[in-house]
């Protein structure tokens, strides 16, 4: 018996390969984050937000509370000062409570790279991310869970970051975390 020699056929490269094809497959989660994004900037500068304005975000918690707490991390962060211990809080203390507590997210890395001066800026950069990933994260839910089309999707999901919650909760940041975890946490107790 002879053995025959089979040619194999090529391999196809996979179709929507680099960066133009991931950008295709995901453009409605760029787009469900930059949308609301926009639409809060817009809104803030139409009401005379920094830097269109004399007004900022600082109001209320984030400014009696927050902007000191994130100005103590970037200096411990730059060697300016300390994670343990913090002697410009009233009567000193250990600062890990505050950082577990009110900064611990993954979005404090924006306010601790961009420069001191810039902390009005930072603060406002990590809200608006932080909107804008939680609209993501719907979206993502929605088209996994509920199979929405691309474009409901982004909807949604602009609708669930620009919720009343979620712009209330930007005088208290850190709850904002809890709007990009919940779709995910939703789609895990699903699956």
């Amino acid at each position: 018996m002879a053995n025959k020699k089979t040619k194999a056929a090529p391999i196809a490269p996979p179709q929507g390969g680099g960066v133009k094809g991931w950008l295709s497959r995901n453009w409605s989660y760029l787009a469900a984050f930059f949308l609301p994004v926009v639409l809060i900037y817009s809104a803030y500068l139409f009401f005379g937000l920094y830097p269109a304005g004399n007004h900022s975000v600082l109001v209320l918690d984030l400014n009696g509370q927050y902007v000191y707490y994130f100005e103590a991390l970037r200096d411990a962060f730059h060697g300016d000062g300390s994670i343990l211990y913090n002697w410009t809080r009233n009567l000193s203390g250990g600062y890990q409570g505050i950082i577990g507590y009110y900064l611990a997210s993954p979005f404090t890395l924006i306010v601790m790279l961009l420069p001191r001066t810039m902390i009005l800026g930072a603060l406002l950069i990590m809200i608006l991310c932080k909107l804008g990933a939680a609209s993501v994260a719907f979206c993502y839910y929605a088209r996994k869970s509920k199979h929405v089309k691309p474009l409901i999707g982004v909807l949604l999901g602009t609708m669930f970051g620009m919720c009343s919650y979620g712009i209330i909760q930007t005088i208290d940041p850190m709850w904002l975390d809890g709007l990009v975890c919940l779709p995910l946490i939703c789609l895990g107790v699903e699956y």
